[in-house]
């Protein structure tokens, strides 16, 4: 599949700046891909998310997806990944423990 290795291409790029600080709360750990098994389904590429914070809440996470879906439906380049791909945002707290993903797709910017 040739949007699998597209993927795994954008999320070695992803990987050779990371980990990456992105505030004081939030740091980027790593992005994969996952090819999906079921037929007509995209690729997704994951941005793995460490929290800094042990009070950051689910809901707080989730009231940031206004922000990320308009600076992805908002840039060309971004948005023709969004075509290619759907994009997982997962969080996650230092010690591994899973707090919630910010899911996106190309119909989200529609």
């Amino acid at each position: 599949a040739d949007d699998f290795k597209m993927c795994q291409k954008i999320a070695s790029e992803i990987n050779s700046s990371a980990p990456m600080t992105i505030n004081e709360t939030t740091r980027l750990d790593n992005a994969v891909c996952i090819s999906s098994l079921k037929k007509g389904e995209k690729v997704k590429l994951i941005y793995n998310y460490k929290i800094l914070d042990g009070r950051i809440t689910k809901t707080e996470i989730q009231s940031r997806r206004p922000t990320i879906l308009d600076k992805w439906c908002s840039k060309p380049d971004m948005t023709f990944t969004l075509e290619a791909y759907d994009v997982e945002y997962s969080h996650n707290y230092m010690n591994d423990k899973y707090i919630a993903s910010i899911n996106l797709t190309i119909n989200d910017c529609k």
